[in-house]
């Protein structure tokens, strides 16, 4: 599991979704707590529940690393961890990660948990549609859990909320950054969603958070989740893209003796559009910049108590 953070985000110590604001809602974000079968070394995540089985999370989440393997993913549905109760914990009974998942570029960071026990909603929808150089600055939404500081072990990680510009994009990758509010991901956030926002106040995961520059003043590489999601069929189809509800209005067919009727004869093939663009990243992305679950003995410390209760707990 990659517990990578640069130098600087370590020593500046920042809170999860740095600058945002604890919340109560989006109860299909969820925290996700793995351990190794000695239950003594564990690490912290985030996720989201996009249907009654699966929940979708970054590839260095699940993924062992020299001296940890991972025996037990726990979800546990709640606001923070000592909000927990004994509903709302659900084993997991497997995990994948992307074949393709790149630990230095952070591409393909994206993961699927299979839970023990099927729940009920509500479920995160998958945002299905591409992207274009409109939605350069537009508002996209981290939310996500995760350690108050990098050796705090009294801390309770909470559910944090933060809205941040859209800075770039790659055919893989989402880049968000937020000179202005200082506001961004940290670790525990990996693995939580980047939310596009939709005008009538619904929202949809576009991001799988992946990794940042910096805590403070850095910027979040998120992967594409419109980008993986024949991968994600493989496993499963039951989920809704935010497309699959989005009825275009039939336009009625034109009259060809209508003297009004364009002619689409003209050398439209010369136009530009803004749907070919490449998207190109602007940010650097290195084996330097990096972010992961919150883990090791600060983790533990967070968890020594709960988890002695949360260990059997199912989710009814």
């Amino acid at each position: 599991m990659l517990f990578l953070l640069a130098a600087h985000a370590l020593a500046a110590a920042p809170p999860p979704i740095v600058n945002g604001d604890t919340t109560s809602d989006y109860d299909e974000v969820v925290l996700l707590y793995m351990t190794d079968s000695s239950g003594r070394q564990g690490g912290m995540c985030t996720g989201s529940v996009i249907n009654e089985s699966w929940v979708l999370t970054a590839s260095h989440c699940v993924k062992d690393s020299s001296g940890f393997e991972i025996d037990v993913i726990y979800v546990i549905f709640a606001d923070s961890m000592n909000s927990a109760e004994e509903s709302d914990v659900v084993r997991a009974s497997d995990w994948y990660a992307h074949p393709d998942y790149n630990t230095r570029t952070g591409e393909n960071d994206i993961a699927l948990i299979k839970m023990a026990k099927k729940v009920e909603g509500p479920f995160m929808r998958i945002a299905g549609e591409d992207f274009s150089r409109q939605d350069r600055g537009e508002d996209f939404r981290l939310v996500g859990f995760g350690a108050t500081s990098d050796n705090d072990s009294s801390s309770n990680p909470k559910k944090r909320e933060a809205d941040v510009p859209l800075y770039d994009y790659e055919d893989l990758l989402l880049y968000t950054y937020d000179p202005d509010d200082d506001q961004n991901a940290c670790y525990g956030d990996s693995g939580g969603p980047m939310m596009r926002l939709y005008d009538d106040g619904s929202f949809a995961v576009a991001g799988v958070m992946d990794f940042v520059s910096g805590c403070e003043g850095g910027y979040l590489g998120s992967a594409r989740v419109d980008a993986h999601l024949d991968w994600i069929d493989e496993y499963t189809t039951d989920y809704t893209l935010s497309t699959d509800e989005e009825e275009p209005e039939e336009e009625p067919e034109p009259d060809p003796d209508d003297d009004d009727v364009p002619n689409n004869t003209g050398d439209d093939d010369n136009e530009s559009s803004d749907d070919d663009d490449d998207g190109s990243g602007y940010l650097d992305v290195s084996a330097d910049s990096g972010f992961g679950c919150s883990s090791g003995p600060a983790a533990m410390g967070l968890v020594a108590t709960a988890m002695a209760a949360l260990g059997a707990r199912r989710r009814r």
